[in-house]
């Protein structure tokens, strides 16, 4: 998250009007067991900025069994998906509880040993947004750097260019060219997503705010207390 939201930084830096707060733990999941519980740290950060938008990107750590009331769940079994869909859930009603519009950005295809248990946690959160009535759109990326035939890929070949490297040595994480193209396909949804909130606060008679006079995009880091 912390990359692809520089990244957005990037991008959004010509234009007026956006402040990013980005909130992170490293290797903080849905699966953790113990003190540490990622809805309830998110409807914390909700409840002390008051974002207009949330901006969701996790999974990558969530790769480890979860414990519940019955014992642990194992990565991979019936019990496990169970489990973590619990967890999606959670979140979920977090959002609705706080009547925050948000996206979900979803994972692309891995090339970890645990690939495939990372594909099914993205199959669960997005089967979950879809059902949910919640104001969450999911943007589904396991094509975006992937091959032709959707299988992962280190390095993708472009025109006129030396293969360009899109994933660190762990297989999971991004590099700044992988950011790029996530962010490309993170941006359209933003800006529909943006347009519908200027026309919810246009609906309320919120006359909005003269573009010299919005403040230069910048982003602001913390991490989950």
């Amino acid at each position: 998250m912390e990359d692809f939201a520089l990244q957005l930084n990037r991008d959004l830096r010509p234009r007026r009007g956006y402040r990013l707060q980005v909130v992170t733990r490293r290797s903080a999941c849905l699966s953790s067991s113990g003190r540490f519980n990622f809805a309830e740290k998110l409807e914390d950060v909700i409840n002390e900025d008051r974002p207009d938008l949330v901006v969701l990107l996790l999974g990558c750590w969530d790769d480890v069994a979860i414990r519940t009331e019955e014992g642990y769940a194992m990565l991979g079994t019936p019990a496990w998906e169970e489990a973590y869909g619990e967890r999606v859930q959670d979140v979920l009603a977090v959002l609705q509880r706080q009547g925050v519009p948000a996206i979900w950005v979803g994972l692309p295809v891995m090339g970890s040993k645990n690939a495939r248990s990372l594909h099914r946690l993205t199959e669960i959160t997005r089967e979950l947004v879809g059902k949910s009535n919640v104001n969450v759109r999911f943007i589904d990326n396991q094509d975006v750097l992937a091959d032709a035939e959707g299988k992962f890929q280190m390095r993708e070949s472009r025109p006129g260019r030396e293969a360009v490297l899109l994933r660190r040595r762990d297989g999971k994480h991004t590099t700044r060219a992988g950011d790029e193209l996530m962010v490309g396909r993170f941006l359209p949804v933003l800006t529909q997503s943006i347009r519908e909130l200027v026309s919810a606060r246009a609906a309320r008679g919120e006359a909005p705010e003269p573009p010299e006079k919005l403040p230069i995009t910048d982003v602001y880091s913390k991490l989950f207390r």
